[in-house]
């Protein structure tokens, strides 16, 4: 350290040398949010300052590198400040001594003298360099609140590790409110589900009055659910653009609904549920300890990891589907710790709570071969098909009850009837409720081939309608199902055609090929790694543009080009009016 004290160009290189590979990449991602310029930005600021290095080595007099280090550091740690203030009135010492370095360069030229600088050394100052140097530098980063990053040098002498100590803690102590609370939730949540589903089982009368139910939820909806029906779009909506709190009925009406749904038979999942009573929990907290709007949006993602987590008993693909869930093609590694952290707790505190989870195994999975792989492949291309199908159904499906009853609550009374009616009539009480039982089943023998359309059917029909559930359940039957009467025709073991068919369905419907994978393995063991991954990207890419899930955004389109930071919602209305090209430049919409 006293050796840099006395050599005051390795100091200076040593600085430029931190900036430009550690602080300005950083940044980059701030710059471009708040700026709105492109990656010539970046460009400009590590251009400046390799001049500055060239100055800088080029020097003789050790008192001008120390006046360019002095200078340049002062205005990188407060040339943003400095700018946004009175050159006559500054704010500290710093600042005046930065916009009087400021003034006096873009002034004439000199740079301030002292006591120690002499003229030569002014002489020496080469002021076009600077002042294009000041210039770059004050246009770029006058957008941040510079104070509070506090001097570079300074922070040169904290290592980063201890750095991340606080930020641990407090993401910690965070998140295991969070996990804590949403497994509490959940726990609760499937223990009223599984009752109901006795019930519903045990007493077959109950699906009668499906119809009736639907109304009951549609008027309560209708009254004092209005702002909260968005339900999962809601959320995605809320962490993409902050306007207002979730309301905390929105948890207590999803639960009451969904067991309601379950209760009187009608065919739905979970998974929504979990995640709508995860993100409400997890803003209520933000807002109970005030957390600003950045740190707001990662808790309420780690409260939608949690409630995945729990639900289904799979913490790390939780995890994953709370970064993935948001938009395609983009994950969010801030949020990657407290995602993380959340959904581990809230799987151990259901689990500590006497929740046990389904289990399923595929008890043969064959070594990787080029077969297996074509096999994969060509399974994968079906399951994202179905994946978009169902998706694109009940989205249509929904619109069409929405034109034609315009009574909220009647339509959920339609589409109790068509369900209860078409049970009764065909006798398929299998496609009712969740359809574990018919999941399990796929993977011990073979089953009727169009078990996966009848449980489609009646799962779009109950959704659109408007009951309350999640699709996720329903599409692990579908999938399982599918993959099964797949095993009729591919060269791959059924059961593992009802694993893959499982995941993948899912990965395709919801675009999260990875959360789908890491699902594959957490449930069947890491043998299926690769037959999964394969089968979830395949069934991702083929789905195409559209989700169960219709608020997720463009991050990085597919294979067509459409608008960075669309909504899934608004692709169909601009594929009306253009044809977008694979290869062009396309506009980017704000998320």
């Amino acid at each position: 350290m006293v050796f840099l004290q006395h050599n005051q160009k390795l100091t200076g290189l040593l600085w430029v040398l931190y900036w430009t590979q550690c602080v300005i990449p950083r940044r980059y991602s701030q710059i471009k949010r708040h700026t709105g310029e492109s990656v010539a930005l970046h460009m400009d600021l590590q251009d400046a300052l390799a001049r500055f290095a060239r100055i800088l080595m080029g020097s003789r007099s050790p008192t001008t590198v120390r006046l360019y280090v002095d200078v340049v550091r002062r205005w990188l740690a407060y040339g943003g400040a400095a700018d946004r203030l009175s050159v006559n009135q500054p704010a500290s010492p710093y600042c005046a001594a930065t916009a009087s370095c400021y003034t006096a360069v873009n002034g004439d030229g000199i740079p301030p003298r002292t006591a120690e600088y002499s003229a030569d050394d002014a002489y020496e100052f080469p002021d076009r360099e600077v002042v294009g140097f000041f210039y770059a530098c004050r246009l770029r980063l006058s957008g941040f609140d510079s104070l509070k990053l506090g001097d570079p040098m300074k922070r040169l002498t904290v290592p980063e590790q201890v750095a991340m100590v606080p930020f641990l803690g407090r993401w910690l102590a965070l998140s295991a409110i969070t996990g804590g609370l949403i497994g509490c939730a959940s726990a609760l949540f499937l223990w009223s589900l599984e009752w109901a589903t006795q019930q519903q089982t045990t007493h077959d009368f109950m699906l009668a009055l499906l119809p009736v139910a639907g109304l009951m939820v549609g008027w309560v909806y209708h009254r004092v659910g209005k702002d909260v029906e968005g339900g999962n779009n809601l959320l995605i909506d809320e962490i993409h653009d902050p306007k207002k709190l979730v309301p905390k009925r929105m948890a207590i009406l999803v639960f009451a609904g969904t067991v309601i749904t379950h209760l009187f038979g009608g065919s739905a999942g979970r998974e929504g549920t979990a995640v709508q009573m995860g993100g409400t929990i997890a803003d209520q907290i933000s807002h109970r300890f005030g957390l600003n709007k950045e740190d707001r949006r990662i808790l309420m993602m780690a409260g939608i990891s949690a409630g995945f987590a729990s639900v289904f008993g799979t913490p790390v693909a939780g995890a994953i589907f709370g970064l993935e869930v948001l938009a395609i093609g983009k994950v969010r590694y801030d949020a990657l710790l407290p995602c993380m952290l959340s959904a581990a707790i809230a799987d151990q505190v259901t689990l500590h709570l006497g929740i046990h989870h389904a289990v399923y195994a595929v008890p043969v999975i064959p070594h990787v071969s080029w077969q297996g792989v074509l096999s994969t492949i060509v399974a994968g291309i079906c399951f994202g098909i179905v994946g978009m199908l169902f998706a694109n159904v009940t989205h249509a499906l929904s619109a069409l009850f929405k034109r034609t009853i315009k009574y909220p609550p009647l339509r959920l009374f339609l589409g109790g009837s068509i369900v209860a009616v078409a049970a009764y009539a065909i006798g398929c009480r299998q496609y009712l409720g969740l359809g574990i039982p018919t999941i399990q089943a796929a993977f011990l023998h073979p089953l009727p081939a169009y078990d996966f359309g009848g449980k489609f059917a009646f799962t779009t029909v109950t959704l659109a309608s408007g009951f309350k559930g999640g699709e996720v359940t329903p599409l692990f039957y579908i999938g399982a199902t599918l993959g099964n009467a797949l095993g009729y025709v591919l060269p791959l073991p059924f059961p593992l055609l009802a694993g893959l068919g499982f995941v993948a369905v899912f990965a395709g419907a919801a675009n999260t090929p990875i959360a789908s994978t890491i699902m594959a393995v957490e449930l069947f063991g890491s043998e299926i790694g690769t037959y999964a991954g394969i089968a979830c990207v395949v069934a991702y890419l083929f789905s195409g543009h559209t989700s169960i899930y219709r608020a997720q955004r463009v991050g990085h389109a597919k294979h067509v080009q459409w608008p960075e930071g669309i909504r899934l919602a608004d692709i169909p209305a601009l594929r009306r009016t253009q044809v977008p090209s694979s290869t062009s430049k396309t506009p980017k919409y704000p998320s």
